[in-house]
């Protein structure tokens, strides 16, 4: 179902995230007349994404999605099960707290291991940000420029909205 939602949502995540990151590059600040504006409305940006890229334009970041939503799948209901049946030896702690528990430390661990791959997607999201050719490109670069700690972006701000959602 994450793949599913995914594919299908893509489209609005790309125009959400054009309207939290101000666009790249001087062709889409000309295109947008941004008027001392950092942020675009929702039919600013898209509009911009159409005009500047087609329709191909709204899948921007598709293949980082398709990773993440799978992975981060995998990795949350193995963890869950693990942690579900770890609990369970805890006779003392009730059935609500146990899940609770089972649940957040998945969550958390999900969150940790795929924000690599969030903050690739979301990169490959902005309009105008056109640096990387490829998934792998996009983590070659980011090594390069930022070391491991560029895969780390976010990840305080995703544990903080992640967790208490699980």
């Amino acid at each position: 179902s994450g793949i599913v939602s995914g594919a299908l949502l893509q489209p609005i995540q790309v125009i959400k995230t054009s309207m939290q990151i101000a666009p790249v590059g001087d062709e889409v600040k000309k295109s947008v007349k941004m008027n001392n504006k950092n942020n675009l409305s929702f039919f600013e940006a898209t509009k911009v994404i159409y005009q500047l890229e087609g329709m191909k334009g709204y899948m921007r970041g598709f293949t980082p999605t398709m990773y993440k939503n799978f992975i981060a799948a995998g990795i949350y209901f193995s963890c869950l099960h693990y942690f579900e049946e770890t609990m369970k030896k805890f006779d003392n702690v009730s059935v609500g707290k146990q899940q609770l528990i089972a649940s957040s430390m998945a969550r958390t661990i999900q969150t940790v291991l795929v924000n690599p791959i969030f903050v690739i997607k979301t990169r490959f999201e902005v309009i105008g940000f056109n640096e990387y050719n490829s998934t792998y490109d996009a983590v070659r670069k980011i090594y390069k420029a930022d070391g491991i700690h560029g895969f780390t972006t976010g990840i305080k701000v995703s544990l903080i909205r992640d967790v208490p959602f699980s």
